[in-house]
């Protein structure tokens, strides 16, 4: 086993960064990268590293694999989820040579417990590195949790608070529930914090490539946003809910998403093109995506946010092994969209994409990644006249302000 050169180099760049942010696109690594930084430290200091890695909790058994896989003669260090570590207040008061913070995005809101717990914890530690490939799923907003912890030196004179770093960097207004933004401004001061070109004490902490930047030659990925046309029947009765019981947004989202299931569950089934993976959202959509296969005699996988991570990890191999067919792999979004592999797959539906673009192309990444070897096609389905478009809008929007900020961060 080898890394790759662009792994090299962003081990190197961790390695010698104390506070570092590794911010390379989904399925390029990012963990292998870091455990070789770390035995490139104790190779040069030859003493044994206190490490806290805290990461999502289907990603605990994939840190402790990879562990195995590229340094088997070394201890595996303590790992740890963000919500078991938002639980235990003690933990956060513990003093590391290293925390690694894995999909540091996790942390971009300033009330939750787990952002306080881990960024409390990598501020308290000797070095801290952080690894998403979508450091900033929604807009910039969501920065300023990590560097009012671990780069305070880098905000700008002026700003103290959250409120004042997203009016300083977004441009928001107030919804009925809660701010709004709309895009980015003052992009050009926020690169040059996150590329060290502000004062000539400061150094790069954001490494990030992109497939094209590092030259690593995955299969094809087609990403196609299908129209579904409205049913009528379907549509009327949405209406008259609407109009009756003023029901909400999140309400209207999931009985789309049930009403979804089970036309992409019959198209599935009649394109036969196995394996395919199929997320969601609402466990009503789970269901009956679930159901409808099973009927038609497909072998069906799965996990949703309840089930532990050795069985999220059980059924991840399964899938990932099984030789049978026809079979599918039938996750909730925000519990398998990262950390995992499921490569044996080559077609992926966002049943219910989420409003973040950054979580979208963390899931369809879970099939277009490191061991792929054919071409992948992702489809988002979208109901002609419903929320989706919305929702479609509004990806659009967030994905302009993504690339204004990190097209320029290398």
């Amino acid at each position: 086993m080898k890394l790759y050169p662009y792994q090299e180099r962003g081990a190197d760049f961790l390695a010698h960064t104390q506070r570092a942010y590794l911010a390379d696109v989904p399925g390029l690594g990012k963990t292998a990268q870091a455990i070789h930084a770390v035995m490139a430290i104790q190779g040069e200091t030859g003493s044994f590293l206190s490490i806290l890695v805290v990461c999502p909790a289907v990603a605990i058994p994939v840190w402790q694999a990879e562990w195995e896989k590229w340094w088997p003669a070394a201890r595996c260090p303590k790992i740890m989820s963000y919500a078991k570590l938002a639980l235990c207040p003690n933990c956060a008061l513990v003093k590391y040579d290293l925390v690694i913070l894995d999909e540091a995005h996790y942390t971009k809101s300033p009330k939750a417990k787990r952002t306080r717990a881990a960024l409390a914890v990598a501020a308290r530690a000797d070095r801290a590195w952080l690894l998403s490939g979508t450091p900033m799923p929604n807009n910039p907003s969501e920065l300023y949790t990590i560097f009012k912890a671990l780069w305070p030196l880098r905000i700008p004179d002026g700003i103290e608070t959250a409120h004042q770093w997203m009016d300083h960097f977004c441009k928001w207004y107030q919804a009925d529930y809660g701010p709004r933004v709309t895009g980015a401004k003052n992009t050009e001061e926020l690169v040059r914090m996150l590329d060290g070109g502000t004062r000539e004490v400061w150094n790069p902490l954001m490494l990030r490539r992109r497939l094209k930047d590092v030259g690593l030659q995955l299969p094809p990925l087609r990403l196609h946003v299908v129209p579904l046309p409205a049913d009528a029947d379907f549509a009327g009765e949405l209406e008259s809910l609407i109009e009756e019981e003023g029901i909400e947004t999140p309400t209207v989202r999931r009985l789309l998403g049930t009403h979804k299931a089970g036309r992409i569950a019959k198209l599935v089934g009649d394109e036969m093109l196995s394996p395919i993976v199929l997320m969601y959202h609402h466990k009503d959509t789970g269901r009956e995506l679930r159901a409808k296969l099973i009927v038609r005699g497909w072998r069906c996988y799965g996990f949703d946010g309840s089930h532990t991570s050795p069985q999220r990890a059980a059924e991840v191999r399964r899938f990932q092994t099984d030789p049978k067919g026809p079979k599918c792999m039938i996750v909730q979004q925000q519990a398998g969209g990262t950390a995992i592999t499921l490569t044996a797959a080559a077609e992926i539906i966002l049943v219910e994409p989420d409003w973040s673009p950054g979580v979208n192309a963390q899931a369809i990444k879970r099939v277009h990644r490191i061991g792929s070897d054919r071409p992948v096609r992702a489809r988002v389905f979208s109901v002609q006249g419903s929320l989706d478009e919305a929702i479609m809008e509004t990806l659009v929007r967030k994905i302009g302000m993504e690339q204004e900020v990190f097209s320029h961060v290398v």
